[in-house]
Protein backbone atom coordinates (compact mmCIF):
# COMPACT_ATOMS: atom_id res chain seq x y z
CA UNK A 1 0.00 0.00 0.00
CA UNK A 2 2.76 2.45 0.94
CA UNK A 3 4.78 1.61 -2.19
CA UNK A 4 1.71 2.15 -4.36
CA UNK A 5 1.00 5.52 -2.73
CA UNK A 6 4.64 6.62 -3.10
CA UNK A 7 4.59 5.69 -6.78
CA UNK A 8 1.38 7.71 -7.20
CA UNK A 9 2.94 10.73 -5.49
CA UNK A 10 5.67 10.80 -8.12
CA UNK A 11 3.06 11.59 -10.77
CA UNK A 12 2.07 15.12 -11.71
CA UNK A 13 -0.36 16.96 -9.44
CA UNK A 14 -3.02 16.93 -12.17
CA UNK A 15 -2.76 13.15 -12.48
CA UNK A 16 -2.94 12.70 -8.71
CA UNK A 17 -6.08 14.83 -8.57
CA UNK A 18 -7.65 12.77 -11.35
CA UNK A 19 -6.93 9.55 -9.44
CA UNK A 20 -8.46 11.00 -6.27
CA UNK A 21 -11.56 12.08 -8.20
CA UNK A 22 -11.87 8.59 -9.72
CA UNK A 23 -11.63 7.00 -6.26
CA UNK A 24 -14.23 9.42 -4.96
CA UNK A 25 -16.56 8.68 -7.87
CA UNK A 26 -16.34 4.94 -7.23
CA UNK A 27 -17.11 5.40 -3.53
CA UNK A 28 -20.00 7.74 -4.33
CA UNK A 29 -21.55 5.09 -6.58
CA UNK A 30 -21.14 2.43 -3.88
CA UNK A 31 -22.64 4.81 -1.29
CA UNK A 32 -25.74 5.22 -3.46
CA UNK A 33 -25.99 1.45 -3.93
CA UNK A 34 -25.54 0.84 -0.20
CA UNK A 35 -28.19 3.42 0.73
CA UNK A 36 -30.48 1.85 -1.85
CA UNK A 37 -30.02 -1.50 -0.10
CA UNK A 38 -30.78 0.13 3.25
CA UNK A 39 -33.90 1.82 1.89
CA UNK A 40 -35.29 -1.40 0.39
CA UNK A 41 -34.49 -3.72 3.32
CA UNK A 42 -36.65 -3.93 6.42
CA UNK A 43 -35.40 -4.53 9.93
CA UNK A 44 -37.35 -7.81 10.00
CA UNK A 45 -35.58 -8.99 6.85
CA UNK A 46 -32.16 -8.38 8.44
CA UNK A 47 -33.17 -10.19 11.63
CA UNK A 48 -34.41 -13.18 9.62
CA UNK A 49 -31.25 -13.28 7.49
CA UNK A 50 -28.99 -12.92 10.53
CA UNK A 51 -30.77 -15.63 12.52
CA UNK A 52 -30.61 -18.01 9.56
CA UNK A 53 -26.96 -17.51 8.60
CA UNK A 54 -24.93 -16.34 11.61
CA UNK A 55 -25.11 -19.39 13.88
CA UNK A 56 -26.62 -17.24 16.62
CA UNK A 57 -29.64 -14.98 16.92
CA UNK A 58 -30.35 -11.27 17.02
CA UNK A 59 -31.97 -11.51 20.48
CA UNK A 60 -29.07 -13.58 21.85
CA UNK A 61 -26.56 -10.88 20.82
CA UNK A 62 -28.59 -8.12 22.48
CA UNK A 63 -29.25 -10.19 25.61
CA UNK A 64 -25.60 -11.16 26.11
CA UNK A 65 -24.37 -7.58 25.64
CA UNK A 66 -27.02 -6.25 28.01
CA UNK A 67 -25.76 -8.59 30.73
CA UNK A 68 -22.20 -7.32 30.18
CA UNK A 69 -23.26 -3.67 30.30
CA UNK A 70 -25.45 -4.25 33.35
CA UNK A 71 -28.29 -2.12 32.02
CA UNK A 72 -30.63 -1.96 29.03
CA UNK A 73 -29.21 -0.51 25.83
CA UNK A 74 -30.66 2.95 25.30
CA UNK A 75 -29.75 6.54 24.46
CA UNK A 76 -28.29 8.70 27.25
CA UNK A 77 -26.80 12.18 27.37
CA UNK A 78 -23.36 10.80 28.31
CA UNK A 79 -23.30 8.27 25.49
CA UNK A 80 -24.49 10.91 23.04
CA UNK A 81 -21.61 13.17 24.12
CA UNK A 82 -19.15 10.33 23.42
CA UNK A 83 -20.84 9.76 20.08
CA UNK A 84 -20.44 13.46 19.32
CA UNK A 85 -16.68 13.07 19.77
CA UNK A 86 -16.60 10.23 17.22
CA UNK A 87 -18.67 12.28 14.80
CA UNK A 88 -16.42 15.33 15.17
CA UNK A 89 -13.33 13.26 14.42
CA UNK A 90 -15.01 12.30 11.13
CA UNK A 91 -14.58 15.92 10.08
CA UNK A 92 -10.78 15.83 10.29
CA UNK A 93 -9.28 16.73 6.95
CA UNK A 94 -11.77 19.13 5.42
CA UNK A 95 -9.23 21.95 5.57
CA UNK A 96 -6.54 19.87 3.86
CA UNK A 97 -7.20 21.49 0.49
CA UNK A 98 -5.78 24.74 1.88
CA UNK A 99 -2.34 23.11 1.77
CA UNK A 100 -2.39 22.72 -1.99
CA UNK A 101 -4.79 25.49 -3.07
CA UNK A 102 -1.95 27.10 -5.01
CA UNK A 103 -1.74 24.03 -7.25
CA UNK A 104 -5.37 24.36 -8.36
CA UNK A 105 -6.63 26.08 -11.48
CA UNK A 106 -8.65 29.28 -11.30
CA UNK A 107 -9.26 31.51 -8.29
CA UNK A 108 -8.32 29.55 -5.14
CA UNK A 109 -10.56 31.81 -3.04
CA UNK A 110 -13.66 30.55 -4.84
CA UNK A 111 -12.44 26.95 -4.88
CA UNK A 112 -11.59 27.07 -1.19
CA UNK A 113 -14.90 28.65 -0.31
CA UNK A 114 -16.62 25.64 -1.83
CA UNK A 115 -14.10 23.07 -0.58
CA UNK A 116 -13.82 24.16 3.05
CA UNK A 117 -17.35 25.45 3.75
CA UNK A 118 -19.65 23.45 1.48
CA UNK A 119 -18.16 19.96 1.75
CA UNK A 120 -18.64 19.57 5.55
CA UNK A 121 -22.28 20.56 5.09
CA UNK A 122 -22.69 18.00 2.29
CA UNK A 123 -20.93 15.40 4.43
CA UNK A 124 -23.26 16.13 7.34
CA UNK A 125 -26.23 15.32 5.12
CA UNK A 126 -24.64 12.16 3.76
CA UNK A 127 -23.62 10.85 7.18
CA UNK A 128 -27.10 11.54 8.56
CA UNK A 129 -28.63 9.47 5.77
CA UNK A 130 -26.06 6.73 6.46
CA UNK A 131 -26.74 6.60 10.21
CA UNK A 132 -30.50 6.68 9.67
CA UNK A 133 -30.28 3.77 7.24
CA UNK A 134 -28.07 1.69 9.55
CA UNK A 135 -30.31 2.25 12.57
CA UNK A 136 -33.43 1.48 10.54
CA UNK A 137 -32.14 -1.83 9.13
CA UNK A 138 -29.70 -3.20 11.72
CA UNK A 139 -31.19 -1.53 14.78
CA UNK A 140 -29.44 0.69 17.31
CA UNK A 141 -29.57 -1.94 20.06
CA UNK A 142 -28.00 -4.60 17.86
CA UNK A 143 -25.22 -2.32 16.60
CA UNK A 144 -24.27 -1.40 20.17
CA UNK A 145 -24.63 -4.97 21.42
CA UNK A 146 -22.61 -6.63 18.66
CA UNK A 147 -19.84 -4.02 19.04
CA UNK A 148 -19.82 -4.54 22.82
CA UNK A 149 -19.33 -8.28 22.44
CA UNK A 150 -16.60 -7.78 19.84
CA UNK A 151 -14.47 -5.38 21.92
CA UNK A 152 -14.86 -7.67 24.95
CA UNK A 153 -13.70 -10.70 22.97
CA UNK A 154 -17.03 -12.51 23.34
CA UNK A 155 -18.49 -12.13 19.88
CA UNK A 156 -19.69 -15.31 18.14
CA UNK A 157 -19.32 -13.57 14.77
CA UNK A 158 -16.28 -14.30 12.56
CA UNK A 159 -15.60 -10.63 11.84
CA UNK A 160 -15.97 -7.18 13.35
CA UNK A 161 -19.72 -6.39 13.16
CA UNK A 162 -19.33 -3.28 11.05
CA UNK A 163 -22.01 -2.45 8.45
CA UNK A 164 -19.55 -3.59 5.76
CA UNK A 165 -19.75 -7.09 7.27
CA UNK A 166 -23.41 -7.06 8.33
CA UNK A 167 -24.50 -6.27 4.77
CA UNK A 168 -23.77 -9.93 3.94
CA UNK A 169 -26.87 -10.87 5.96
CA UNK A 170 -29.23 -8.78 3.84
CA UNK A 171 -28.21 -9.95 0.36
CA UNK A 172 -27.50 -13.23 -1.34
CA UNK A 173 -25.63 -11.47 -4.13
CA UNK A 174 -21.89 -12.02 -3.53
CA UNK A 175 -20.99 -9.00 -5.69
CA UNK A 176 -23.06 -6.65 -3.53
CA UNK A 177 -21.73 -8.28 -0.35
CA UNK A 178 -18.14 -7.66 -1.51
CA UNK A 179 -18.77 -4.19 -2.97
CA UNK A 180 -19.22 -2.38 0.35
CA UNK A 181 -15.97 -3.60 1.98
CA UNK A 182 -14.19 -3.02 -1.33
CA UNK A 183 -15.30 0.62 -1.16
CA UNK A 184 -13.71 0.82 2.31
CA UNK A 185 -10.44 -0.51 0.89
CA UNK A 186 -10.57 2.16 -1.82
CA UNK A 187 -11.45 4.73 0.84
CA UNK A 188 -8.37 3.80 2.87
CA UNK A 189 -6.20 4.12 -0.21
CA UNK A 190 -7.68 7.55 -0.86
CA UNK A 191 -6.95 8.54 2.74
CA UNK A 192 -3.39 7.31 2.35
CA UNK A 193 -2.96 9.44 -0.78
CA UNK A 194 -4.30 12.58 0.90
CA UNK A 195 -2.25 12.10 4.05
CA UNK A 196 0.87 11.52 2.00
CA UNK A 197 0.23 14.40 -0.40
CA UNK A 198 -0.37 17.03 2.31
CA UNK A 199 2.80 16.38 4.38
CA UNK A 200 4.97 16.51 1.25
CA UNK A 201 3.55 19.98 0.57
CA UNK A 202 4.25 20.90 4.19
CA UNK A 203 7.85 19.76 3.80
CA UNK A 204 8.11 21.77 0.58
CA UNK A 205 6.72 24.88 2.30
CA UNK A 206 9.06 24.52 5.30
CA UNK A 207 12.01 24.27 2.94
CA UNK A 208 10.76 27.21 0.86
CA UNK A 209 10.56 29.28 4.08
CA UNK A 210 14.09 28.12 5.07
CA UNK A 211 12.84 26.30 8.18
CA UNK A 212 14.46 23.09 6.90
CA UNK A 213 17.15 22.70 4.20
CA UNK A 214 16.09 24.40 0.97
CA UNK A 215 16.94 21.22 -0.96
CA UNK A 216 13.53 19.84 -0.02
CA UNK A 217 11.87 22.63 -2.02
CA UNK A 218 13.33 21.23 -5.26
CA UNK A 219 10.75 20.25 -7.88
CA UNK A 220 11.17 18.37 -11.14
CA UNK A 221 9.93 19.58 -14.53
CA UNK A 222 6.39 18.44 -13.70
CA UNK A 223 6.32 20.39 -10.44
CA UNK A 224 6.69 17.33 -8.19
CA UNK A 225 8.67 18.05 -4.96
CA UNK A 226 10.79 14.95 -5.46
CA UNK A 227 12.98 15.26 -2.37
CA UNK A 228 9.99 15.96 -0.14
CA UNK A 229 8.29 12.86 -1.53
CA UNK A 230 11.47 10.81 -1.05
CA UNK A 231 12.00 11.81 2.60
CA UNK A 232 8.36 11.23 3.44
CA UNK A 233 8.49 7.83 1.71
CA UNK A 234 11.33 6.83 4.04
CA UNK A 235 9.32 8.08 7.02
CA UNK A 236 6.27 6.12 5.82
CA UNK A 237 8.11 2.82 5.37
CA UNK A 238 9.86 3.26 8.72
CA UNK A 239 6.52 4.03 10.39
CA UNK A 240 4.89 0.90 8.96
CA UNK A 241 7.72 -1.25 10.29
CA UNK A 242 7.65 0.37 13.73
CA UNK A 243 3.86 0.10 13.97
CA UNK A 244 3.79 -3.59 13.05
CA UNK A 245 6.82 -4.85 14.98
CA UNK A 246 7.16 -2.51 17.99
CA UNK A 247 5.07 -0.51 20.45
CA UNK A 248 7.03 2.72 19.95
CA UNK A 249 4.11 4.48 18.32
CA UNK A 250 1.54 3.60 20.96
CA UNK A 251 1.45 7.27 21.94
CA UNK A 252 -0.34 7.87 18.63
CA UNK A 253 -3.45 6.53 20.33
CA UNK A 254 -3.61 10.15 21.50
CA UNK A 255 -3.14 11.62 18.04
CA UNK A 256 -6.61 13.18 18.16
CA UNK A 257 -5.68 14.81 21.47
CA UNK A 258 -2.85 16.69 19.78
CA UNK A 259 -4.76 17.26 16.52
CA UNK A 260 -7.64 19.09 18.20
CA UNK A 261 -5.31 21.20 20.32
CA UNK A 262 -3.78 22.32 17.03
CA UNK A 263 -7.29 23.11 15.77
CA UNK A 264 -7.92 25.13 18.94
CA UNK A 265 -4.79 27.17 18.21
CA UNK A 266 -6.11 27.93 14.71
CA UNK A 267 -9.50 28.87 16.22
CA UNK A 268 -7.74 31.26 18.61
CA UNK A 269 -5.90 32.84 15.69
CA UNK A 270 -9.22 33.25 13.87
CA UNK A 271 -10.82 34.88 16.91
CA UNK A 272 -8.13 37.55 17.31
CA UNK A 273 -7.39 37.98 13.59
CA UNK A 274 -9.76 40.96 13.01
CA UNK A 275 -8.16 42.84 15.90
CA UNK A 276 -4.56 41.66 15.62
CA UNK A 277 -4.23 42.27 11.86
CA UNK A 278 -6.81 44.92 11.02
CA UNK A 279 -5.09 45.74 7.72
CA UNK A 280 -5.36 42.21 6.31
CA UNK A 281 -8.86 41.75 7.76
CA UNK A 282 -10.10 44.93 6.05
CA UNK A 283 -8.86 43.72 2.66
CA UNK A 284 -10.23 40.18 3.04
CA UNK A 285 -13.20 38.79 1.05
CA UNK A 286 -16.70 39.66 2.28
CA UNK A 287 -17.28 36.23 3.76
CA UNK A 288 -14.33 36.88 6.09
CA UNK A 289 -15.30 40.43 7.09
CA UNK A 290 -18.98 39.63 7.80
CA UNK A 291 -20.22 40.87 11.17
CA UNK A 292 -23.10 40.27 13.56
CA UNK A 293 -23.90 43.29 15.75
CA UNK A 294 -20.47 44.77 14.94
CA UNK A 295 -18.72 41.57 16.06
CA UNK A 296 -16.81 39.73 13.28
CA UNK A 297 -18.39 36.36 12.51
CA UNK A 298 -14.92 34.85 12.28
CA UNK A 299 -14.33 35.87 15.91
CA UNK A 300 -17.60 34.30 17.05
CA UNK A 301 -16.85 31.09 15.16
CA UNK A 302 -13.29 31.12 16.50
CA UNK A 303 -14.42 31.38 20.14
CA UNK A 304 -16.96 28.58 19.71
CA UNK A 305 -14.30 26.55 17.90
CA UNK A 306 -11.80 26.96 20.76
CA UNK A 307 -14.14 25.40 23.32
CA UNK A 308 -15.42 22.72 20.92
CA UNK A 309 -11.88 21.72 19.93
CA UNK A 310 -10.62 21.55 23.50
CA UNK A 311 -13.69 19.49 24.47
CA UNK A 312 -12.97 17.00 21.67
CA UNK A 313 -9.25 16.96 22.51
CA UNK A 314 -9.86 16.17 26.18
CA UNK A 315 -12.57 13.62 25.40
CA UNK A 316 -10.28 11.57 23.15
CA UNK A 317 -8.01 10.64 26.08
CA UNK A 318 -10.82 9.53 28.37
CA UNK A 319 -11.25 5.79 29.05
CA UNK A 320 -14.85 6.05 27.84
CA UNK A 321 -13.51 6.97 24.39
CA UNK A 322 -10.39 4.86 23.87
CA UNK A 323 -10.97 2.03 26.31
CA UNK A 324 -7.90 2.36 28.56
CA UNK A 325 -6.85 4.62 31.48
CA UNK A 326 -5.29 8.00 30.77
CA UNK A 327 -1.56 7.57 30.10
CA UNK A 328 0.31 10.72 31.15
CA UNK A 329 3.41 9.64 29.20
CA UNK A 330 1.37 9.55 25.98
CA UNK A 331 -0.11 12.97 26.77
CA UNK A 332 3.35 14.46 27.30
CA UNK A 333 4.66 12.71 24.17
CA UNK A 334 1.96 14.34 22.05
CA UNK A 335 2.60 17.77 23.57
CA UNK A 336 6.31 17.31 22.91
CA UNK A 337 5.55 17.04 19.19
CA UNK A 338 4.27 20.62 19.33
CA UNK A 339 7.20 21.74 21.45
CA UNK A 340 9.62 20.11 19.01
CA UNK A 341 8.16 22.23 16.19
CA UNK A 342 8.94 25.41 18.12
CA UNK A 343 12.47 24.19 18.87
CA UNK A 344 13.10 23.35 15.20
CA UNK A 345 11.82 26.74 14.11
CA UNK A 346 13.98 28.55 16.69
CA UNK A 347 17.11 26.68 15.56
CA UNK A 348 16.30 27.45 11.94
CA UNK A 349 15.56 31.10 12.69
CA UNK A 350 18.84 31.83 14.41
CA UNK A 351 20.82 29.77 11.91
CA UNK A 352 19.38 31.68 8.96
CA UNK A 353 19.79 34.95 10.81
CA UNK A 354 23.48 34.18 11.20
CA UNK A 355 23.58 33.92 7.40
CA UNK A 356 21.79 37.30 7.14
CA UNK A 357 18.62 35.69 5.75
CA UNK A 358 15.50 37.36 7.29
CA UNK A 359 13.29 34.31 7.82
CA UNK A 360 10.56 36.45 9.37
CA UNK A 361 9.82 37.94 5.94
CA UNK A 362 8.39 34.57 4.88
CA UNK A 363 5.42 35.30 7.17
CA UNK A 364 4.86 38.83 5.84
CA UNK A 365 2.36 39.82 3.20
CA UNK A 366 4.12 41.23 0.16
CA UNK A 367 2.78 44.57 -1.08
CA UNK A 368 0.99 44.45 -4.45
CA UNK A 369 3.15 45.05 -7.51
Amino acid sequence: MVALVVATMLLSTKTIFRIVIALFAFQAVVYVIFMGMMATTSHAAFVAGFNAQSGTTYDAIVSQATSILGSPITFTAEQTAIGLVYTMTSYIGYANSAYFAGEMKGDPRKAQGLAIFATPIIFAGLIYILYAGLYNVFGHDFLVASATLWVNGKSPLPSMPSPAFLVSYITSNPTLAALIPLALVVNNFGFAMVYFFVPTRNIFAWAFDRVIPVKFATVDKRGVPIYAVAIYALIAFFSVYVTVYTSWFNYLYYANFGWWIAVAVVMFAAAIFPFRRKDIFASSPKIVTAKIASIPVITIVGIIGIFASLFISYSTILPSYNGFPINIIYVVSMLFVMLAALIIYAISYFYQKSRRIPVELAMKELPPV
